[in-house]
């Protein structure tokens, strides 16, 4: 099941959306996420690759917020 949240960092509102089992696509590319940070809307599906086991550590999560224009 695809989960979108709205997510508020540094004033900013960004939408997060990702899947409790699969990995998801963004919809018309070829994009693949285990989830997604974005300061527009887009629309994902979830793909037939499951997620991998390991969770997204606190480095990765910052790299993305940077490549957002995040400063934490």
């Amino acid at each position: 099941m695809i989960i979108i949240e709205t997510i508020t960092i540094d004033g900013r509102e960004f939408t997060h959306t990702y899947s409790d089992t699969y990995i998801i696509r963004k919809v018309g590319t070829d994009e693949i996420y285990t989830d997604a940070m974005d300061v527009l809307d887009f629309e994902y599906e979830e793909t037939d690759t499951l997620i991998p086991d390991e969770p997204t550590t606190p480095e990765q999560m910052q790299e993305a917020l940077g490549i957002l224009g995040v400063k934490v």
